[in-house]
């Protein structure tokens, strides 16, 4: 019997999946401005922009899931990173204009600080609970030196 973590998962996969199938936008189309209904000009949003967050969050989560079972001494964030490294260079480097390469690009020239206000508390949060207390204790003043 499946526990509900892991169906959660096997949606995602699936979601992901009929993601990936959908069909591209037609030359010309994107980034229009459609007029309202009170006469004022708004941009069309991207559709594809929701689609790199899922993607690299089902990442994340199959290579935690791997690091956890099976590779205990290699560090997720490092894994993380590479993999990161090696979309941005493919993306970067391929010619491709599908959908996640669309949304790839569209998350590229966000500001660095908007990410740092979205993750940051999570990552910091992540980290504080995993903390050893004891540790945290002996090498307290180690911390303040360091900081100031």
């Amino acid at each position: 019997m499946l526990s509900s973590s892991s169906r959660l998962h096997q949606i995602l996969a699936i979601l992901f999946l009929l993601l990936s199938l959908a069909p591209s936008p037609v030359d010309g189309e994107e980034g229009k401005e459609a007029e309202g209904e009170d006469g004022h000009h708004e941009e069309e949003v991207d559709p594809y922009a929701v689609l790199f967050p899922w993607f690299v969050m089902g990442i994340g989560t199959f290579i935690y899931y791997l690091t956890s079972r099976y590779f205990h001494a290699v560090p997720y964030t490092a894994i993380m990173f590479l993999v990161g490294t090696l979309m941005g260079v493919g993306a970067a480097l391929s010619g491709n204009s599908d959908q996640l390469t669309i949304s790839m690009k569209l998350w590229a020239d966000i500001n660095g600080e908007v990410i740092l206000l979205v993750f940051l508390p999570g990552l910091l949060f992540w980290d504080a609970l995993d903390v050893n207390f004891r540790l945290f204790c002996v090498s307290f003043s180690q911390l303040v030196i360091m900081a100031f």
